[in-house]
């Protein structure tokens, strides 16, 4: 029933076990490998966020020194005097490295220089080939236009849903009107920074928009461009996202340059990019060049941050997608597929900014390593919740059966208690009521008596000594003393009582005395428990030997019965406090399961030790070590117990 109970008692608390530690830890196993397996978009998501960042920056570094190539040609170009324009004109072109080829157009767009009065050189020729009719309005050509700031207001008016994820809705724009108030030209132009900065925002956050703008832009006659590079298709619209960000429209020279005073103009001859700079008076002539786009080049480069880093590369494209300096070491890279790209600005068409990743797989690199540092601390989080799980259910489990030992140890201090004052008051009212006329019976009443108040010493001595080591504490006298007369004196008080109940009872000491230092009434209580468990379960076989003697350093004490004997495995367990051996031929034996623990200690705190041995032919030898001569681990008055 009791073996019941306990495997009842074990299934709950695994039962608990599983409820409170594992499936908790099985969940958080599931939830850690999805966090896993989303770990390489996260790790994506951040090296776009980054590298986007770098590249925008990197095409505001090269957009704005374009304004800084526009504004040093400006300073550096001037409209020459018509009599000495040609030399005017070459001394400016060594003023500036940024000067390919100077050119000079009057009111009614004829060039006036180079003439076509002397044999034109190569550079000459080809500005006269390429570029005399569009100075004459005989031709037009496509100009690049931003699409955004194009159709800015349809952008901004528009009612749009974001399909960016986590996006802010875009901000409401102040319309213009006539009730507008009037602003200076920086309010203004602060103003229309904003809104191009919304439309832009708005363009690219919602993908209907985008769709929108370009129909709109193809319907009024203007070519939408697609760019030179493939963006990774990351999300359902990335083909879309290859459109570009700049439509093309005819126009002729005088239409182009307008009523502004200055520019840049991009053209495409022969699948290769040219820059024309112009710059016009107020008597509506025209003196400009051919920017040398190795110079300009070189000045780009100058201001790009660096090419290399642990974990990218940034460099320019050109019309054909291939970087102005090709890294070292990256020659068989394929340039049109970068990580990140941006698009410069009008006065570059199809030129972009682009990142890759140094390693191309460092991505899945990382995810692997993070994944693996997750696997690791899952395993090490589950490893650690069914062991704590494990100590919790055994500590549990102990503290259930120490319970148990206790309230099994209550009974049987009761038991153990009720059993020799029933005698005693038998016996006593026998006494007292004169019904034992015999003298011999009447002094076998008292022995009885006696030998029951001694029982009730003991337990009582027990219980007190049990009660001092929860407290930690016990007053020990040590002396020396004779060990072998010490047991001699205990064996002949309790000789005749055992003999009475049957034991023939047997002392062997050496000749001479045996020293030790020890107190002398913690040694009787030991070797009185023992005597007392030899008596309890010693069966029908009732035997008890008490041998003393000596080695180098101890004394030993053997106390032998002709008991039933302990398995070997539980040699120790006997010696815990509250322990008994629960078996047929222990279990009707009533008993406290304090004495062998308070032995044990009584004899560890003098320096000494108990151990259990088997006895050949059957019982039980408990074998006592106690160090000879001045025992220094004996402790004195108010000694830790």
């Amino acid at each position: 029933m009791k073996a019941r109970k306990k495997r009842i008692h074990s299934m709950h608390l695994i039962i608990i076990l599983a409820a409170v530690i594992i499936i908790p830890g099985i969940i958080l196993g599931i939830l850690a490998l999805r966090a896993i397996e989303r770990e390489e978009a996260y790790i994506e998501k951040n090296f776009t966020l980054t590298l986007t960042s770098e590249v925008n920056s990197a095409v505001t570094l090269v957009d704005n020194e374009m304004k800084a190539v526009r504004d040093e040609l400006s300073a550096v170009i001037r409209f020459p005097e018509e009599r000495n324009a040609a030399l005017a004109l070459q001394k400016m072109r060594q003023d500036s490295s940024l000067i390919g080829l100077p050119f000079l157009l009057s009111s009614h767009r004829v060039v006036v220089y180079p003439p076509r009065t002397k044999p034109p050189s190569q550079e000459e020729s080809l500005l006269e080939k390429q570029n005399r009719e569009l100075f004459e309005d005989t031709v037009s050509i496509p100009v690049y236009k931003n699409i955004v700031k194009e159709y800015k207001d349809t952008i901004l008016n528009e009612d749009v849903q974001s399909t960016a994820p986590n996006q802010a809705p875009a901000e409401a724009v102040p319309q213009k009107g006539d009730n507008a108030p009037r602003q200076s030209e920086s309010a203004k132009a602060l103003q229309e920074e904003i809104e191009t900065q919304q439309a832009i925002n708005r363009f690219n956050n919602s993908e209907p928009l985008r769709q929108k703008i370009y129909k709109q832009a193809r319907e009024q006659g203007q070519e939408v461009l697609v760019r030179n590079i493939i963006l990774p298709a990351d999300n359902s619209d990335a083909l879309n996202k290859q459109w570009s960000y700049f439509i093309l429209e005819s126009h002729t020279f005088s239409q182009i340059i307008g009523k502004a005073s200055r520019g840049i103009i991009p053209r495409f001859i022969e699948d290769k990019l040219y820059l024309l700079y112009w710059k016009k008076n107020t008597r509506d002539s025209v003196v400009g060049c051919v920017i040398d786009i190795d110079a300009l080049k070189q000045r780009l480069l100058q201001v790009m941050p660096r090419v290399f880093s642990q974990t990218r590369i940034l460099v320019i494209l050109d019309e054909k997608a291939k970087p102005l300096v090709v890294p070292e070491g990256e020659e068989q890279r394929q340039w049109f597929t970068p990580f990140a790209a941006q698009e410069i600005s009008e006065l570059l068409p199809r030129w972009e900014i682009a990142a890759y990743l140094t390693n191309p797989n460092v991505i899945r690199d990382k995810a692997q390593s993070t994944a693996l540092v997750l696997w690791i601390l899952i395993a090490f989080l589950l490893v650690a919740l069914f062991l704590g799980g494990v100590f919790l259910t055994g500590l549990l489990m102990g503290q259930m059966k120490l319970a148990q030992q206790k309230t099994n140890f209550v009974a049987n201090v009761s038991h153990e208690l009720k059993t020799p004052l029933t005698s005693l008051r038998l016996f006593a009212e026998l006494l007292r009521d004169n019904r034992q006329p015999d003298a011999a019976k009447r002094k076998q009443y008292l022995e009885t008596m006696v030998s029951e108040t001694e029982r009730l010493t003991r337990l009582i001595n027990n219980v007190l000594d049990f009660t001092r080591m929860g407290k930690g504490k016990r007053n020990y006298h040590p002396r020396p003393c004779d060990i072998g007369g010490l047991c001699e004196d205990i064996i002949r008080a309790q000789r005749a009582r055992l003999e009475h109940k049957g034991f023939t009872v047997k002392i062997t000491c050496p000749a001479g005395p045996v020293t030790a230092r020890i107190d002398e009434e913690a040694l009787k209580q030991v070797m009185i428990n023992l005597l007392s468990n030899a008596e309890k379960y010693s069966g029908n076989r009732k035997s008890i030997e008490v041998t003393v003697s000596r080695d180098t350093n101890n004394v030993i004490i053997n106390i032998l019965d002709r008991g039933p004997g302990i398995p070997p495995r539980l040699s120790e367990k006997i010696f815990k406090e509250f322990y008994r051996v629960d078996d047929s031929l222990t279990a009707a034996v009533s008993g406290s399961g304090l004495g062998l623990s308070i032995s044990r200690k009584i004899l560890r705190d003098h320096g000494g030790d108990i151990r259990y041995l088997p006895r050949s032919g059957g019982g039980s030898r408990f074998r006592i070590f106690i160090p000879k001569g001045e025992n220094e681990h004996a402790k004195t008055k108010d000694s830790h117990y």
